[in-house]
């Protein structure tokens, strides 16, 4: 069997590593349970906005993308299985984890085996609430892999919950949980390297970047980029990251920007958000 079903869906791979430059890449792929919940039909053709559609869309741009390291966002359960099936074929392996929340979203992250080895994939659960970590809704993939000799990388893969910019650090859901995360989840040594990554939903100003993240030793290697991720009404804006570890060496994987494929989605762009993606080196 290529999988087993609890909450967390996985399957292993021991093969032996094959490089030392690691290609990975984080990608929210819009969940078809929000498509009636928001205003995409004011500008985007029903037709793409068709789940029928939009998932051969999606897989064809995984595909594009070739990454040795897929991390998505906003996955359910049935679209999870509709990814594993069209990317064993590409030689990708999977797990995934949903949230407990009212959406059965949550996170999938698929490694290319001959590539990586996985090592551990583990799920854990934060609220991102005062209980965090224990009345726990909120899903995060942990993955470890081995890339090269020597070089372990683990990988965190969210979705931090939407607040308004103006929320107070203390106040925000986003700043318990990355703290959860780094207090609980990361254990630095000199030869582990860590992302944390995925949809933030936070501009690259919020303290949650500045006062935690960076203060804790992770870098984002887009610092600066004019790059922007996410379009919306009009709007576009920078809110989907790759948090390195400062002993992690990597180069930007640089793609269009939202403000110039906008709007989405399209029969281009199948998601609202646009990957993002670097290339490790080891």
């Amino acid at each position: 069997m290529k999988y087993f079903f609890a909450l967390f869906v996985f399957t292993s791979s021991f093969f032996s590593p094959l490089s030392s430059e690691v290609k990975l890449y984080t990608y929210n792929v819009l969940s078809d349970d929000f498509i009636e919940n928001n205003n995409y039909r004011e500008y985007c053709d029903s037709e793409v906005l068709k789940w029928e559609s939009r998932k051969f869309l999606l897989v064809d741009k995984f595909i594009r993308l070739d990454a040795d390291i897929l991390c998505l966002q906003e996955v359910n359960r049935d679209t999870y299985l509709f990814f594993l099936d069209e990317l064993s074929k590409q030689g990708y392996r999977g797990g995934f984890i949903e949230d407990r929340g009212k959406f059965r979203n949550g996170v999938a992250t698929f490694y290319r085996h001959s590539v990586v080895s996985c090592l551990s994939m583990k799920p854990i659960y934060c609220e991102g609430s005062s209980n965090c970590g224990k009345k726990a809704v909120r899903a995060a993939l942990i993955s470890i892999f081995s890339v090269s000799d020597g070089n372990i990388i683990g990988i965190v893969n969210t979705k931090l919950k939407w607040m308004p910019e103006e929320t107070s650090l203390a106040d925000h859901p986003g700043y318990r949980q990355i703290k959860f995360i780094l207090k609980d989840v990361v254990q630095f040594s000199k030869d582990q390297h860590w992302v944390i990554l995925g949809d933030f939903n936070i501009t690259p100003f919020h303290p949650i970047v500045t006062d935690v993240l960076k203060k804790k030793g992770f870098y984002d290697p887009y610092e600066g980029d004019a790059m922007l991720t996410f379009y919306n009404s009009d709007e576009t804006k920078r809110i989907d990251y790759l948090f390195c570890s400062d002993n992690l060496k990597t180069n930007k994987l640089l793609g269009k920007s939202a403000d110039e494929v906008a709007p989405i989605p399209s029969s281009q762009e199948p998601s609202d958000h646009l990957p993002v993606g670097i290339n490790i080196l080891l």
